[in-house]
């Protein structure tokens, strides 16, 4: 994301001065053309490891998430609290402990970081749930990317953040999005907010070779069983399943704990996924219900044969 527009949707003058120098220290490497991969020689991986751990210290880094934790620490700021310090605990391992100096924790700290600059793009409408909203006709939208920032070849964060863009001007609906979202951000975030109206995922799922098919998150995957086991204390209006395989995924549609919900059966082509979410989403934010949503999703989808359901 471009620094201006950043700026101009942070439109907090009280934050643009805490936050911004992480954004500008951070936010190169989102989109950086260099990605990791097991055939790289490990000299040159450990000579950039240590790249940023020297960038990180000449910088100040720590030092300026130090200062992004103390202004989120009151009461007025709890929905934030936990992005941040997950953030802050990831970068002091990173600088203190050689045994966290790797190219794992490297891309922890990526993604704890574009969720802190994201969500804050949101703070003012995620404040509102922490404050007893959502009134009645407003919406909350938990958006997840199952996919590292860096290793995302089917633009399952780009599908995210074009969720949160759909409904920047819509009072009625509340994003909170998460990008390269691993199990325990999964956790924290059913713990942390008490009304969720629509779960959207996007990412990958994995085929065991008995032919089950789990959720792949960044850290593990993850069974039907125990997804399920985790949402059950919710009842969601729209359970939007984005990924390759969820009709298979789920085995059990009461178990999802949804009046709605839209699954894949099989593979889907990313840009398939992406226009059927952005479709679907766009009436949504226009006052649409569910079933017009769908409706307009399945008209202007060019995929064939047609693979998604409505249940």
């Amino acid at each position: 994301m471009e620094k201006e527009t950043y700026r101009e949707r942070l439109n907090s003058p009280e934050f643009e001065e805490v936050i911004l120098p992480i954004f500008d220290f951070f936010e190169p490497f989102i989109h950086q053309e260099l990605k990791f991969n097991e055939s790289e020689d490990k000299n040159y991986l450990e000579e950039s490891v240590l790249e940023y751990y020297q960038m990180l210290v000449e910088q100040n880094i720590r030092e300026s998430i130090s200062v992004l934790r103390k202004k989120v620490s009151s009461e007025d700021y709890v929905a934030m609290r936990s992005f941040v310090l997950s953030l802050q605990q990831n970068t002091i391992q990173f600088l203190t402990n050689e045994k966290y100096r790797s190219r794992v924790k490297w891309k922890k700290i990526l993604n704890s970081y574009i969720n802190v600059s994201r969500i804050f793009l949101e703070k003012e409408k995620i404040q509102l749930l922490q404050d007893g909203f959502p009134v009645e006709g407003q919406q909350i939208v938990l958006a997840m990317s199952l996919i590292d920032p860096q290793d995302d070849n089917i633009k399952a964060n780009d599908e995210i953040q074009n969720i949160c863009d759909l409904f920047t001007n819509n009072p009625n609906v509340i994003v909170v999005p998460i990008h390269g979202c691993s199990t325990d951000v999964f956790r924290t975030i059913l713990d942390r907010l008490p009304i969720l109206n629509i779960i959207h995922l996007a990412g990958h799922t994995d085929t065991k070779t008995n032919g089950e098919v789990l959720l792949s998150f960044v850290d593990s995957n993850m069974t039907f069983k125990k997804f399920s086991n985790w949402i059950s204390n919710r009842r969601f209006r729209c359970s939007f399943l984005n990924c390759c395989s969820t009709a298979e995924f789920v085995s059990n549609l009461d178990s999802l704990y949804s009046d709605c919900s839209i699954l894949h059966s099989g593979q889907v082509v990313s840009s398939i996924a992406f226009d059927f979410s952005e479709h679907f989403y766009t009436v949504i934010s226009s006052g649409g219900d569910f079933n017009a949503a769908w409706q307009a999703a399945v008209k202007n989808c060019t995929e064939s044969p047609f693979n998604y359901l409505y249940c």
